[in-house]
């Protein structure tokens, strides 16, 4: 087959070869896509008029392109002169076409792959894991208010949240607070106890299990008692101050300034020559952690002339903790010296301590073991006369 080949007014060449197309091949081909000559054979730019159809086909270059039939009938049998013309037209025209056409086609472009595999790829996923943050819990103390809040992230929302152990007093709510509703933890120590956290995923929820150990810090207390043990003009007077719970050591001050002007505080302990008279101040006492606690209490010291008899100095007893060392000391206040003696005439001492004679003074010691008030009579004798006082000694929980 013979490429037709023609320049605007070609004449009769242009005529033979259309006639070589024609006649030498067994097709019709379709020029129906192509524009109709204009007036006196004109086409548009980059195109020349095939008189003998009047259709305006492309150049390729000064010559017209070779036309490609469209319909089926050529394609059906091999034809040796088709070679070059139908392998001239898919390089040229087809492949022009595909290329600019199909590569440009709105599919290629489209936002569906974007689309579905964004929204794709956010709905399989699923919801973040869920979790429940372990870090440690800040301490609580005894009796003091305290509240925790353990917040899941992930997981579907709908949370139900359950204990395993836990503190005594404490409680955990429904929307996974952690508290004392009472106002605090009745008693001081290490707690360990697990949280689980259920979510409303379906049709399997999710469970996160996590350990925790709440540090309960003792509450701190002055110990000594309101009234603290007598002073005697001309008797030197040395009187500890003692506190329990929170954390040893501790320090002392008298922040109102109402300490008798014959006494001090040293190394945590009220010391001076009495002059006769009564004080009433405030001890204040604070822990060694951090933060540290601070307590107070307000006391009383009298201070007199020696008794010409017997008599018991010791107007009431310091309050006690379980599981913590106690000592107190029994004076007599009398102008005479020598063998007092000491011990427990009615009720009983709390659990632990103990009455210890050792003339002049009694020592009341040991490290009670049950918490309560016991009331007890102690008395006093100078082997002669008998003097008896009640006390109540308070001992607190561990």
């Amino acid at each position: 087959m013979t490429a037709a080949r023609t320049v605007r007014g070609g004449g009769a060449r242009t005529l033979f070869f259309l006639t070589l197309l024609l006649a030498g091949c067994g097709f019709s081909p379709n020029l129906d896509r192509f524009a109709e000559c204009g007036a006196d054979r004109t086409c548009a730019a980059g195109f020349t008029c095939l008189t003998e159809a009047n259709r305006c086909v492309p150049l390729c270059g000064d010559e017209p392109c070779p036309i490609d039939p469209i319909d089926s009938g050529f394609d059906a049998g091999p034809m040796p002169s088709d070679a070059g013309m139908d392998a001239g037209f898919d390089a040229g025209i087809d492949a022009g076409f595909d290329a600019g056409v199909d590569a440009g086609t709105e599919d290629a472009g489209t936002e569906d792959a974007g689309e579905d595999a964004g929204v794709d790829a956010g709905i399989d996923a699923g919801p973040d894991a869920l979790a429940l943050s372990n870090a440690p819990l800040a301490p609580a103390i005894e009796l003091a208010a305290y509240s925790v809040q353990f917040v899941p992230t992930g997981g579907v929302p709908g949370y139900l949240f359950s204990i395993d152990g836990g503190v005594p007093g404490f409680a955990l709510q429904t929307d996974g607070t952690f508290s004392a509703p009472d106002g605090g933890a009745n008693q001081s120590g290490f707690f360990p106890f697990s949280i689980t956290v259920v979510d409303s995923d379906a049709p399997t929820p999710a469970r996160v299990t996590n350990a925790y150990t709440l540090h309960v810090r003792p509450l701190l207390r002055v110990a000594n008692a309101i009234e603290l043990n007598e002073g005697r003009v001309s008797r030197a007077y040395d009187e500890p101050l003692q506190a329990h719970g929170g954390q040893a050591p501790y320090s002392w001050r008298v922040p109102d300034g109402g300490l008798p002007a014959w006494a001090s505080i040293n190394a945590g302990r009220i010391v001076g020559n009495p002059a006769a008279g009564n004080a009433t101040f405030t001890l204040e006492v604070t822990d060694s952690a951090m933060p540290p606690q601070i307590a107070t209490r307000r006391v009383q010291l009298t201070s007199a002339a020696l008794d010409l008899v017997l008599t018991n100095a010791t107007p009431a007893l310091p309050d006690g903790r379980v599981d913590a060392g106690y000592t107190h000391t029994l004076r007599a206040g009398a102008t005479l010296t020598g063998n007092f003696n000491w011990s427990v005439f009615g009720g009983s001492l709390p659990p632990g301590l103990m009455l210890t004679n050792s003339p002049p003074i009694g020592v009341i010691s040991g490290t009670p073991t049950m918490a309560g008030s016991f009331p007890v009579t102690i008395r006093v004798t100078d082997g002669v006369t008998p003097v008896n006082r009640m006390y109540t000694i308070t001992v607190f929980p561990r």
